[in-house]
């Protein structure tokens, strides 16, 4: 048969974000960051099933700089 294909509500979620800058030196810097996002949603399948979905990513930076 046909392959089945789903929407997915629209919804705002909540992110909380920290992160740090750290001197190495006079002209070089790194930076560390976080961030974990929360959010709810359904699915809505073209068989007519329903899913709740919870998605959670967490992302995480790295990165070090150089001032000119």
């Amino acid at each position: 048969g046909p392959a089945a294909t789903f929407k997915m509500e629209n919804k705002m979620g909540a992110t909380l974000q920290a992160g740090v800058s750290v001197a190495i030196n006079e002209k070089w810097f790194a930076d560390v960051g976080m961030t974990k996002t929360f959010l709810k949603t359904k699915a809505t399948f073209s068989t007519g099933q329903t899913q709740n979905i919870k998605l959670d990513p967490l992302g995480v930076s790295l990165s070090v700089g150089y001032k000119f």
